[in-house]
């Protein structure tokens, strides 16, 4: 029988590198780290991985996928014993239970987003203007200024980079504008408060839409729209024996976020109300 020796005197570090698929850095991050220092080919200094290396490369390897820092490696190598090992395995489990909640949350609130749209598309296909009673729903006060739309991405953004919110999402969350109809601009109505809704009882910068009647409706299209259809529920509000008693809300159902096809909007204006002459 033949014996062959593939390792040979040992590999270099752009043959190490290939091996493993990552790039030539991270094997000199790891000798920065000390937790894989090679030795030098005293002709040249040349790397020189062996199998002591290669050894530690398939475990730093494998954690690192598992998502371990290269601290925890760094401690892992340095006192690898059986019980250092149990305990890098009950640490494992552990991460993976955290992964496995974070994506049920994450599926969850994707299931949710998914039942609002079919929703939000349901209610714009009929446009029917309804007046219904709501108790308080908290929403979180983003911008308590007076904002055109042009400036809405930009509100986000900042108030975003200030909280450090992890819920407010552009794609995860209902943006809401209690909305100013004294004013128009690019045939909108701006926002006098700028709100978005987290599914959070109690928000970090809370604002309360309060209880009461509320005339709504759904419609396809998008904030343009709005002083329209705003004219045409006032109408269906006095007919129904109701006043407008407050500014309303506009609600960004599907919008530019979702589509960047303004057809495929969907937009809800809500009105405050109250019975006539009370």
């Amino acid at each position: 029988m033949k014996f062959t020796y593939p390792l040979g005197e040992g590999k270099s570090v752009k043959e190490t590198a290939r091996i493993y698929d990552i790039s030539v850095d991270t094997l000199y991050y790891y000798e920065r780290q000390g937790i894989l220092v090679p030795k030098r080919n005293p002709y040249n200094s040349y790397r020189v991985y062996g199998s002591e290396d290669f050894f530690k490369l398939n475990i730093i390897t494998e954690l690192r996928s598992l998502g371990f820092s290269i601290e925890k490696i760094a401690r892992y190598l340095k006192h690898q014993d059986f019980k250092s090992t149990l305990e890098l395995t009950d640490e494992e489990l552990k991460s993976i239970d955290q992964q496995i909640d974070e994506l049920s949350k994450r599926r969850a609130e994707i299931h949710e987003e998914l039942s609002m749209f079919l929703s939000s598309l349901s209610e714009a296909q009929t446009s029917l203007t309804t007046i219904k009673h709501y108790d308080d729903r908290p929403f979180e006060l983003v911008s308590n200024d007076l904002v055109y739309d042009k400036d809405l991405p930009y509100t986000f953004a900042k108030y975003s980079s200030i909280s450090k919110h992890e819920k407010l999402k552009a794609l995860r969350s209902t943006t809401a504008y209690v909305v100013d109809v004294t004013l128009i601009d690019d045939g909108c109505f701006p926002s006098k408060k700028t709100l978005l809704y987290t599914g959070e009882d109690n928000p970090k910068t809370p604002y309360i839409l309060p209880a009461g009647m509320y005339a709504g409706r759904t419609f396809k299209g998008s904030f343009p729209k709005c002083p329209k259809v705003y004219g045409q529920m006032g109408k269906k509000i006095a007919a129904e024996g109701y006043e407008i008693c407050g500014d309303p809300i506009e609600y960004c159902l599907i919008g530019d976020y979702e589509s960047a096809d303004p057809t495929e909007h969907v937009t809800r204006m809500e009105i405050p109300v109250r019975k006539a002459g009370q």
